[in-house]
C-alpha cells in the first residue's frame, strides 16, 4: 500500500500548479483587468498575447493606454493601434486620435490621410476628429469643405462631437460673421454641457451691448456655480470677458469683480485681475491694496501681474510711476499677453523713453492688433488720422477703425463716420479691401507659425 503524501507536499504541489497557471497569459483575465483599470495586471496578460499577434489583446492595449491620456501611454496606444489596424480597420480612429494627442507636425499628413479614408467610409466618429485636426492645422483644410464639415459635426446628436464644432467656430469666429452667429446659437443650446460656452456668450453679449442677455447669463452662471455644477475656470473666464479692455463693447467692472470674489482659492492670475479692477474702481473695496496684491501675484510667477504692474507704473499720477520698470514688466509679460504691445506702443508714442518714436509705436500697435486686440486697431486708426509723427493716411485709418468697430470698440465708429464723409468712393473701396486682407492674414496667423511673410504688413500700403 502506497503511503499518502504529507499535507505540506500536497500544498506545495497545489501552489506550483497555481503559479504555473498564473504564469500563462490569459485573455479573459487581461480583459477584466483592463476593464477595472488595473494597468499592471492587464499588461501582464495582454502584452505577451499582443506580441504573439492576438488582435483583441492589441486592441485592448491600444484603448487602455489611450484612456490614460499621458504622453507615455499615448505613445504606447499609437504603437498598438498601428499594429491592430493591419487586421482591424476600425482601429484607424484610435490611431488617429493618439497621433493627434502626440501633436507632432510630422504626423499631420498621416492623420489627415487616415481621417479622410474613415470619413469616405462614413465612419461618423472620424468627422469630429477631422474637424479638430483642421482647427489645429488649418493649412491642411479646404475652406469650403471644412465649413461643410463643421455644419455636419454641429448637427451631431452627441454632445462631445458638437463640442468639437463649437471649438472650431470659436477658433474661426473672426473669419466670417456667420461663424460667430453659429457659435452663439450652439452655445445657447449646449452651454450647460460645454461650460466654455458661458465665456463665448458673455463676450458676444458685451460686444453687441446686450445688457439683458448678459444679466440672464450671469444669473444662471452664479446659480450653477453655487450648486457646484460649474467650475472656477468658467467663472474666471466670464469675469475676464466682462472687464478686460482688449474686448469690444462696454466693460462691467463691478459685475466682473463680484464674480472673481466667488472664487474661494484664487490663483495668482485671478488675484492680479482683481487688483486691476480695484485700481480702476477703488470703491469696490476701499480697504484693499491692489499694488501689494499685484506684487504678491508677481512674486508667485503671474505674468498677468507683470502686465498689470507695468500698466500701473505707466500712470503718471501714480506715486509709484516708473517708465523704465513699466517697460521691463511689459516686455516680460509679452510672451503670454500680446496685449502688452498696446502699452509698450503707448510708451513709444508718448515719449516715455525720451522723444516719441511713432515708428516703434506703430510696430507694437500692429503686433497687438494682429493678436486680436481692438484697442490696438483703434490706436492705429487714430495715429493715421492725426498728424503726430505719422503721415495722415485716411485709407489705412479707415481700415483699422472698421476692424475695431466690427470687434465692438466703442470709439471706432466716430473715426469711420468722420472719415466716410471726406473719402472718395475709390478710397473707401481700397480701405475695405485692405481690411478684408488684414482680417484674412490674422485668421491664418492664429494657427500658423510666424514666418517672414506673415510679419510683413498685410495692409499693402507704404507709410513714408
Amino acid at each position: 500500500m502506497k503511503s499518502a503524501l504529507p499535507a505540506f507536499a500536497l500544498a506545495s504541489c497545489a501552489a506550483l500548479v497555481a503559479t504555473a497557471a498564473w504564469a500563462l497569459p490569459d485573455l479573459a483575465r487581461g480583459r477584466a483587468a483592463a476593464d477595472r483599470g488595473d494597468v499592471a495586471a492587464a499588461e501582464a496578460d495582454l502584452v505577451p498575447l499582443a506580441e504573439r499577434g492576438y488582435l483583441e489583446a492589441q486592441t485592448r492595449l491600444a484603448r487602455m493606454y489611450g484612456s490614460l491620456d499621458t504622453p507615455e501611454s499615448t505613445a504606447k496606444s499609437v504603437d498598438w493601434a498601428r499594429v491592430a489596424a493591419e487586421q482591424d480597420p476600425t482601429m484607424r480612429t484610435v490611431l488617429a486620435r493618439g497621433l493627434m494627442r502626440l501633436g507632432t507636425a510630422a504626423d499631420s499628413a498621416e492623420i489627415d490621410k487616415l481621417l479622410q479614408e474613415l470619413v469616405s467610409e462614413n465612419d461618423t466618429a472620424a468627422r469630429p476628429l477631422q474637424l479638430r485636426l483642421y482647427r489645429e492645422l488649418p493649412q491642411l483644410a479646404d475652406r469650403q469643405k471644412v465649413a461643410v464639415l463643421a455644419q455636419t459635426v454641429a448637427a451631431s446628436p452627441i454632445v462631445e462631437e458638437r463640442a468639437e464644432a463649437i471649438a472650431w467656430y470659436r477658433a474661426n469666429r473672426e473669419a466670417d460673421p456667420g461663424y460667430e452667429q453659429a457659435l452663439v446659437t450652439m452655445c445657447e443650446k449646449d452651454r450647460k454641457q460645454v461650460e466654455e460656452c458661458y465665456a463665448d456668450l458673455s463676450r458676444y453679449f458685451r460686444k453687441t451691448n446686450d445688457a439683458e442677455g448678459q444679466k440672464r447669463l450671469r444669473k444662471e452662471l452664479v446659480e450653477r456655480f453655487d450648486d457646484k455644477k460649474i467650475s472656477d475656470a468658467a467663472i474666471e473666464r466670464v469675469a475676464r470677458n466682462l472687464s478686460a479692455d482688449d474686448q469690444g463693447g462696454k466693460a462691467d467692472v463691478p459685475a466682473a469683480y463680484a464674480l472673481f470674489q466667488k472664487i474661494k482659492e484664487p490663483s495668482p492670475t485671478v488675484i492680479a485681475r482683481k487688483a486691476r479692477l480695484l485700481i480702476q474702481q477703488p470703491a469696490l473695496d476701499p480697504g484693499a491694496k491692489p499694488e501689494e496684491m499685484l506684487r504678491d501675484a508677481y512674486a508667485k510667477g503671474s505674468l498677468e501681474a507683470a502686465l498689470q504692474l507695468g500698466r500701473m507704473y505707466m500712470d503718471e499720477v501714480n506715486p509709484s510711476a516708473d517708465a523704465t520698470e513699466a517697460a521691463r514688466l511689459l516686455n516680460e509679460a509679452l510672451p503670454a499677453f500680446p496685449s502688452a504691445h498696446v502699452w509698450i506702443g503707448r510708451l513709444y508714442e508718448r515719449g516715455y523713453y525720451g522723444l516719441p518714436d511713432p515708428k516703434k509705436a506703430l510696430e507694437h500697435y500692429l503686433a497687438a492688433a494682429r493678436a486680436g486686440n481692438p484697442n490696438a486697431d483703434y490706436a492705429l486708426a487714430r495715429m493715421y488720422t492725426v498728424n503726430r509723427g505719422v503721415k495722415v493716411n485716411p485709407v489705412l485709418a479707415y481700415s483699422f477703425a472698421s476692424i475695431a468697430e466690427t470687434a465692438g470698440h466703442t470709439g471706432a465708429a466716430e473715426i469711420t463716420t468722420q472719415l466716410r464723409s471726406t473719402m472718395t468712393p475709390q478710397q473707401l473701396e481700397r480701405a475695405q479691401q485692405i481690411a478684408h486682407a488684414e482680417n484674412a492674414a490674422r485668421q491664418a496667423a492664429l494657427a500658423l507659425p510666424q514666418t517672414d511673410a506673415a510679419r510683413v504688413a498685410a495692409v499693402g500700403e507704404k507709410n513714408p
